[in-house]
């Protein structure tokens, strides 16, 4: 059994943020879809900080300035949300979450994994792989792939993805209109980077899950795997 888990990057505060692409996957046999959400470790700080920043809100006859603290928030929100990630507290129950959702798949049958990740996801699935591998708790040997989305992990100095072990392919996806998406490939030869389009410059970097085109690399990654299987 192949179980397919995603994780989502900032400012993601819904459970469903990848029902798009795992419905494109319901015609795959054997896999099982799970969506990890931990954005419940971060949102009430964001939201003591939103009050404390913002206080009142503005009136609905004001739409110029409510366009402009929207943009405000989404920027303060967006660095608020990468500066609570790397409180260690904060990371350790991320981590914690993920390695506990890898777990109860392994409990339900599940032997193979394929993680696809965006944004700040893709680190947060980075130091899971790395702590569970040098606590020697990987459950399945070297039989995963990741797709990553949007990633920023080049950005971190301390990430070395060198000692992530993978069994068929690392996948980077990042569109050229993406600021926060940085190729892979410089870093370790055994990822490949793919350049896409989710849209347009608006979408650029929120745009991953609900892309077609995502979707498409996605579904034949699975195709591959369950044929080798």
């Amino acid at each position: 059994m192949i179980s397919v888990i995603t994780l989502h990057g900032i400012n993601t505060f819904h459970q469903d943020y990848a029902d798009s692409l795992t419905r494109s996957l319901w015609d795959i046999p054997n896999i099982r879809t799970r969506s990890v959400y931990w954005g419940h470790h971060v949102k009430p700080y964001l939201d003591a900080s939103r009050r404390r920043f913002y206080g009142r809100p503005i009136p609905w006859w004001r739409p110029i300035s409510r366009l402009r603290r929207s943009f405000i928030n989404f920027a303060q929100q967006s660095m608020e949300y990468s500066l609570l990630y790397l409180e260690p507290d904060i990371q350790r129950k991320i981590l914690d979450t993920i390695e506990y959702a890898i777990r109860e798949e392994v409990r339900a049958g599940s032997d193979q994994f394929v993680f696809v990740a965006h944004s700040l996801g893709t680190m947060a699935i980075y130091d899971t792989l790395v702590r569970m591998q040098e606590a020697d708790r990987l459950p399945w040997g070297e039989t995963l792939d990741i797709i990553t989305m949007g990633c920023p992990i080049a950005i971190f100095p301390h990430s070395d993805i060198r000692k992530v072990n993978f069994k068929n392919q690392w996948l980077n996806l990042l569109d050229v209109e993406d600021a926060i998406a940085r190729p892979l490939s410089p870093l370790d030869l055994r990822v490949s980077d793919k350049i896409i389009s989710t849209g347009g410059i608006l979408s650029a970097h929120e745009g991953y899950w609900n892309s077609s085109t995502v979707h498409g690399i996605v579904h034949e990654c699975l195709d591959k795997e369950t044929r080798n299987a």
